[in-house]
Order: structure tokens, then sequence, then C-alpha cells
């Protein structure tokens, strides 16, 4: 099981759970939790099980959540149970995504400053170049 997430949106957070590996296409039941309290399933979108290859099936689900929400730090889990066959668990809370999106926003400013300096770098080596031809 992989629970992704967040997708953030102005007034909402998506969570994905992707369920696969399964060896029946049914019955596969998914249920969110959000601090261990079932969330109703009209905030939940669960598409039908899929056929991943010969005897396996998966199955994704999606809960929005609204963005204040999310925000107050709520820990939400993803169960997916396939009669007394099969269970799994996975669980996500914002309190360690944080850093997470600070650690990528901090690559991605780092990714952009070494872009700019070799962009800056390419212009005064050509600049160099053209007047090192033309003699100045």
């Amino acid at each position: 099981m992989v629970l992704l997430g967040p997708t953030c949106h102005k007034k909402s957070t998506t969570l994905v759970c992707l369920a696969h590996g399964f060896f029946y296409e049914w019955p596969l039941d998914v249920t969110w939790k959000r601090d261990e309290e079932i969330v109703p399933r009209t905030a939940v979108a669960t598409e039908k099980a899929k056929s991943e290859g010969a005897c396996s099936f998966g199955i994704a689900s999606r809960l929005s959540v609204a963005a204040a929400e999310w925000k107050e730090g709520h820990t939400y889990s993803c169960h997916v149970r396939q009669g007394d066959i099969a269970e799994v668990e996975d669980k996500m809370t914002n309190s360690g995504l944080f850093e997470m999106q600070l650690s990528l926003c901090t690559g991605q400013f780092v990714f952009i400053l070494l872009a700019v300096k070799s962009f800056a770098y390419g212009i005064a080596l050509g600049i160099y170049t053209a007047c090192r031809k033309t003699g100045f």
C-alpha cells in the first residue's frame, strides 16, 4: 500500500491511497480514518478494483480534506480490507510533511540559483570569447 499526498489546492488537500497485490477482485473495502475515527464515505472517492495482471488486483481511493482542517495536524489513515483474508493500513500527518516541503523548496531554490549562475557564466564566457576574437 502507498499513501500519496498531499496534493494541495487553495481550499482543500487531497490524499491518495493506492493498495495493490490482492489475490481477488472482490470484496475490497477502503475506509479512511481521521484520528482513528471513520471519515464519512461522502468525502471519499474510491475507484473499482482493477486487475494488475494474473491473480493481482489493486484499488485507488482519494480523500479530500479542507485546507484549514489539514493544517490542524490530524492523522489520516487509509485501511483496505478484503473480507477476512487481508487488511493493510498506512497513516499520514502534516507534521512531517512541513520539513519535506521546506527541503523541497530549498532544493528548488538551489537549482534555480545554479541555473542562473550557469546562465551568467555562459554570457560572461560568450562576451570574453567575442572580445578576444575582435581584439578588445
